[in-house]
């Protein structure tokens, strides 16, 4: 949501502990607005063909975190973010494959 990425930016002015496992420092906004572009510029290179394969491979890593909220050291949700580009980009089914070591979100 808009508010959410307005949340993520204003921690540029300092650091903030969102929850016990997910916290930023005054760098933090712009890792999450790259990783976040990553995604998208991933997404587009394969829907517009220019690639055939692809992972972006960020820091933070954004697949835990939800659409009005960071969680599991994520501040924004790079895999959804990046299947909203590729439809826009033309794609008309993505499937998103998430494969983490423990159960539950993510």
């Amino acid at each position: 949501t808009k508010e959410h990425v307005a949340l993520v930016e204003s921690t540029a002015q300092g650091e903030v502990a969102f929850t016990s496992d997910t916290y930023s420092n005054t760098h933090s906004a712009t890792a999450a607005r790259l990783a976040c572009g990553a995604a998208i510029d991933v997404a587009k290179a394969l829907v517009g063909k220019q690639a055939r394969h692809g992972a972006a491979l960020v820091r933070p890593p954004g697949h835990h975190a939800e659409r009005a909220g960071v969680m599991g050291f994520c501040l924004h949700n790079n895999a959804s973010v990046a299947a909203r580009a590729a439809q826009a980009a033309g794609a008309a089914k993505v499937l998103i494959l998430d494969w983490d070591v423990h159960h539950g979100n993510g």
